[in-house]
C-alpha cells in the first residue's frame, strides 16, 4: 500500500466524503450493498461502468484511482512535460514515489490558481510579482 492508501481506502473515503452508506453508493454503481462492501474490503474491484455511474453522482474518480484529488495528477503531468521539454531530465519518472518532493507546492499553488475567481488570480499575480522584486 502507498501513502495515499489503497484503492479500496480511497474508494470508503470518497463514500463517507459523499456522506452515502454502502446501499446507496453501491445502488448508484448499480450493485449491491455486499458487492459495495467487496469492493471497499479490496475483494473485488469494480469495473469501469461503476466507476462512471458514481463520478455521475459526485465520486471523484480520479482520487479514486491514483490518490489525487482537483486536477494534481493532471497538473503533475503538464509540469512533467514542460520540465523534460526545459531539459530538466533529472526527475524521476512519474508514478515514483519521489516526484511530489519536487513541487508540491507549486501544485497546489496553481490549482488553487485555477480555482480562483479573475479577482483572486489579479491578487495572486499582483503577489507573486512582489516576492519576485523582493528578490532582485
Amino acid at each position: 500500500m502507498n501513502r495515499l492508501g489503497s484503492f479500496s481506502e480511497r474508494l470508503r473515503a470518497e463514500r463517507e466524503r459523499l456522506k452515502m452508506t454502502q446501499t446507496e453508493f453501491g445502488k448508484i454503481g448499480g450493485v449491491t450493498k455486499k458487492t459495495q462492501a467487496l469492493y471497499e474490503h479490496g475483494e473485488r474491484t469494480p469495473d469501469a461502468g461503476y466507476l462512471v455511474a458514481i463520478a455521475e453522482h459526485g465520486a471523484d474518480y480520479v482520487y479514486i484511482l491514483s490518490g489525487h484529488r482537483d486536477g494534481y495528477l493532471t497538473v503533475q503531468l503538464q509540469a512533467e512535460r514542460y520540465w523534460r521539454e526545459q531539459g530538466m531530465d533529472n526527475l524521476p519518472p512519474l508514478g515514483s514515489p519521489n516526484i511530489e518532493e519536487f513541487f508540491p507546492r507549486e501544485i497546489d499553488l496553481l490549482i488553487n490558481y485555477r480555482k480562483a475567481t479573475e479577482e483572486g488570480k489579479q491578487a495572486i499575480e499582483t503577489t507573486a510579482k512582489a516576492v519576485e522584486k523582493t528578490k532582485k
